[in-house]
């Protein structure tokens, strides 16, 4: 069930996500390529530079419009009105347990966060290579594999760094997630203004984060460090990744008992 739950949600949140994200792509790659045209130009073109501020302010906004419009749809959309809200009062009365309808929502958002990402990242790609030129990118890319192949040691180490780095990414995403559905529900008590009662939730959730990081004493050790080998960096990421994973377990917690034992739908 668990499966339908998150197929209903990912359709619903791709409707407005996935179009939005092939408009930035598409506006990246005409900004690329009207960079690229200038940069080859022997005099300036008046017509490409006309494209380009176009281009370039366009690619702005909607940067910004995916950033804004993906947290609005995960968790306006996807979560408050669809759980707590009018549509809530269908998808509750499901054979489905609570735990799972969390499940659907946090593998949904962890999903469109891992895809924005990705779209972000792309979208600099195709707005910068045009500029460099793509036979001088492969270029640095093959000499760069050669040398990661020829070096063992520092090909263990960055592999390792990599894996650490896209466990943090992946763990952090999903404990602002469960951390922003945490405040949601715990703003929903305040029937009158749930949305401002969500937001000082999220405030007060991040002043206690702060609090208890600074009491734990391997936190503390870490901190007062002046210098870093290899391997206490790998324990001081692995260290970080604990706490992400330890605070993402507390806001699944809270969330769950919210929904659970003080539903108030709106």
């Amino acid at each position: 069930m668990t499966a339908k739950l998150l197929k209903y949600d990912f359709k619903s949140t791709g409707r407005i996500l996935l179009p939005l994200f092939g408009a930035l792509l598409a506006i990246a790659l005409l900004l690329g390529i009207s960079l690229g045209a200038q940069g080859n130009a022997n005099h300036i073109n008046y017509t490409f530079n006309w494209i380009t501020q176009i281009s370039m302010i366009l690619y702005i906004v909607l940067i910004a419009a995916v950033g804004i419009i993906t947290l609005v749809m995960l968790l306006y959309q996807g979560f408050y009105k669809s759980t707590l809200g009018s549509e809530g009062y269908f998808r509750l009365t499901l054979p489905v347990s609570i735990g799972q309808h969390l499940a659907s929502k946090t593998i949904n958002a962890g999903i469109w966060f891992i895809l924005a990402s990705v779209v972000g990242f792309l979208s600099v790609m195709f707005a910068m290579l045009p500029s460099f030129g793509m036979a001088d990118f492969l270029d640095g890319m093959r000499r760069l594999a050669a040398e990661f192949a020829a070096n063992d040691i520092a090909r263990r180490e960055i592999l390792h760094y990599g894996a650490q780095i896209l466990l943090l990414v992946l763990g952090g995403g999903v404990a602002f997630i469960l951390k922003a559905f945490a405040s949601i529900t715990v703003g929903n008590e305040w029937s009158a203004h749930p949305l401002l009662g969500g937001l000082l939730a999220f405030i007060v959730f991040s002043i206690l984060e702060g609090i208890l990081e600074t009491l734990i004493p391997g936190d503390l050790q870490f901190a007062n460090a002046t210098y870093f080998d290899n391997a206490q960096m790998h324990s001081f990421l692995w260290f970080v990744l604990a706490i992400v994973v330890v605070e993402a377990v507390i806001y699944y917690a809270i969330t769950w008992f919210m929904l659970d034992r003080r539903l108030n739908l709106q």
